[in-house]
């Protein structure tokens, strides 16, 4: 019988076999409160994408209507997470239907870009510091379809949405 603690203690205990650094337990965390199953926890920590720095980590987990895409961040002596899920949104924009039109979707980090001296996002004007690169493929009907977009986190790990 499946009851909480024991729902837990094997939530905990799959993570602890996975890795035991921060970020990623971190991201772990947050996706498990965000009720993430453990199978899409893990599929999602074997895609994350770590920045050069290794002071963060970005990675997406397929929830059941939406993905949850999140940031860890080192904030002192432990992670901070950023929630960066609207990337999936614009991506969506990007091919011009709606979700509910495919049959399945994933949406994934595939890259960062940073810029040691900043940057300035065309459009806002605010200095920016990391680029992560996003990717979307969707199937409908026997095709599958496949945009990218790149978001923009200042200094201070928030979004720059366009």
């Amino acid at each position: 019988m499946k009851t909480l603690p024991n729902i837990a203690l094997m939530l905990f205990s799959s993570f602890y076999v996975y890795s035991n650094d921060e970020g990623l337990t971190a991201l772990k965390t947050h996706a498990a409160v965000k009720k993430i199953t453990a199978e899409n926890i893990k599929n999602g920590i074997s895609t994350a994408v770590w920045n050069a720095e290794k002071s963060a980590v970005v990675a997406c987990f397929r929830g059941r209507e939406a993905t949850l895409c999140l940031v860890a961040y080192k904030n002192g002596d432990s992670y901070s997470i950023s929630d960066v899920s609207k990337v999936e949104s614009y991506n969506f924009g990007k091919l011009g239907f709606r979700r509910s039109h495919y049959s399945r979707f994933l949406t994934e980090p595939i890259k960062w870009k940073e810029d040691e001296a900043g940057f300035t996002y065309q459009g806002f004007g605010a200095a920016a510091k990391y680029e992560i690169y996003f990717r979307t493929r969707a199937w409908t009907k026997g095709q599958r379809y496949t945009v990218g977009e790149p978001l923009v986190l200042t200094a201070s790990w928030k979004p720059l949405w366009r």
